[in-house]
């Protein structure tokens, strides 16, 4: 199989910070050091893009990292996680469709990448309309145990954003959202995702 790799090591890494944070922020673990707080619009390397109403944490990856994480903790022992990264890859997969790049991700992420964290379930794939235009998304369940909270659950989705540019770029951006809830609570925040897609922009390539 042709594997489209990611830009960066860092995606498993921030999976197991997300986790941390999480049970910091809700009673499980010990404190870790504050990460800055973020609001409105945010710029990182060539993205640009606006979160949701919120006091939201950003925990950006170890430099050259071409990720960047979000957590915003919410009462009733839930909270919200948006990640966004760019992925790069070799010259010899130029050329490659954006299904085929868009099946090697979700692939990957579904039947290859080590889950220390917790076994992640009920894939499934299709396509979302955000904005009037149709994005490639994979969506998944997670079960996260902790001593103090042992049926915690969580819903999770990513989602594939080929830029109008990407021949010329040659790399697109995965975004991941997870919702961490309370057992049986409904899934949601999906609606935040799409605001966050609809004002997604990458800045122009420079001229070569």
């Amino acid at each position: 199989m042709t594997r489209t790799p990611r830009g960066s090591g860092s995606n498993e890494r921030s999976h197991a910070r997300i986790v941390a944070l999480l049970l910091a922020a809700l009673g499980g673990c010990g404190a870790l050091p504050a990460p800055p707080v973020a609001t409105g619009a945010v710029e990182f390397q060539e993205m640009r893009f606006t979160l949701p109403a919120g006091q939201w944490e950003r925990s950006p990856g170890s430099p050259p990292s071409s990720q960047i994480l979000f957590t915003l903790s919410q009462e009733g022992g839930r909270a919200q996680t948006l990640s966004i990264w760019r992925v790069s890859y070799p010259k010899n997969m130029y050329g490659l469709s954006p299904e085929r790049h868009t099946t090697n991700m979700w692939n990957y992420e579904q039947y290859e990448k080590p889950r220390p964290s917790g076994a992640w379930v009920g894939f499934e794939r299709s396509k979302r309309t955000i904005a009037g235009k149709e994005y490639p998304i994979m969506t998944y369940r997670w079960h996260h145990p902790s001593p103090s909270n042992p049926e915690a659950e969580a819903h999770g989705i990513f989602l594939a954003y080929f830029p109008d540019d990407f021949r010329l770029r040659e790399r697109f951006y995965i975004f991941q959202w997870t919702d961490f809830h309370p057992p049986r609570a409904k899934q949601q925040g999906w609606e935040w995702l799409d605001q966050v897609v609809a004002g997604f922009t990458v800045d122009p390539i420079p001229n070569r």
